[in-house]
């Protein structure tokens, strides 16, 4: 069997670009003002937690709308939309799996539409699409300071999608804003993490972005639906890559235990409700 990194790159990449390629596909939402890059350092598996991952995200900041996506995800997006043909895409396929790593593949706007967060996932069964209202998380704020990442901050704890967390924001950066969903203090966020140490945002840098750089959203049709269904169709895709596993291999492939063993891993989410 191939390896199913490999598949799923294929499955997402020829998804993606048979919907389109072109940049006109994008519509521009808002100006990015400022480009501010994280660690995110998380265990997907709570049932191997020394199987750490890491990798960087993108939050692209404007007047009126942030972008929040993989920056890995977003660099090979916009080199998929520059192909042309199949042979294209399949060649580009090959060369970058070689050296694929796991990344996120959400994006996530806040204050688009005015007021809500809209999340956006490409899955097994299309692209799904759901918004919250963006003032949904309740913040407590505490007189602890301390010095993160050279920023003074101040500390934050909030209960979000099953899990509790503490926020370190600064003032002194004029963005109530941060990574994922987070949002609504009187700063920017700069480090944040569960109570367990499962997910932990902390921020790399914050840049001015070049002065053509546009938050974009892509014109398609998306699966609307509500953040309920969409986690009901997330442990369906799991199913989904877990049949294909099966399909392709026969029952004493290796690989194919593997992959298994890969996929039934995938249990320790951002959000656990």
């Amino acid at each position: 069997m191939r390896n199913l990194i490999l598949i799923l790159a294929v499955f997402f990449s020829l998804s993606i670009f048979s919907q389109n390629s072109s940049d006109s596909d994008f519509i521009p939402i808002d100006s990015a003002k400022f480009v501010a890059t994280y660690s995110l350092t998380y265990k997907l598996d709570s049932l191997n937690l020394d199987n750490i991952r890491n990798q960087e995200m993108w939050l692209f900041l404007g007047k009126n709308t942030s972008y929040f996506v993989s920056k890995s995800y977003h660099l090979d997006m916009q080199a998929l939309s520059k192909l042309k043909t199949h042979a294209e895409v399949q060649l580009w396929i090959d060369k970058t799996s070689r050296n694929y790593k796991p990344r996120s593949n959400y994006f996530i706007y806040k204050n688009y539409p005015k007021g809500k967060i809209t999340f956006i996932q490409h899955t097994l069964d299309g692209t799904f699409k759901y918004e919250e209202t963006l003032d949904a998380i309740h913040w407590e704020l505490t007189q602890d300071t301390a010095t993160i990442g050279g920023y003074h901050s101040q500390k934050a704890i909030c209960d979000f999608g099953g899990r509790r967390w503490t926020a370190w924001f600064c003032a002194g950066i004029p963005f109530n804003d941060g990574p994922y969903k987070f949002n609504g203090l009187p700063g920017f966020i700069v480090k944040i993490y569960d109570s367990r140490n499962h997910y932990v945002f902390e921020l790399i840098s914050i840049e001015v972005a070049d002065p053509d750089l546009m938050i974009t959203i892509r014109d398609k049709s998306y699966i609307e639906t509500t953040k309920q269904k969409y986690l009901r169709a997330r442990e369906a895709m799991r199913d989904g890559i877990l049949n294909i596993i099966r399909q392709r291999s026969s029952g004493d492939d290796a690989s194919q235990q593997r992959a298994a063993k890969r996929w039934a891993s995938r249990n320790n989410y951002v959000e656990l409700k």
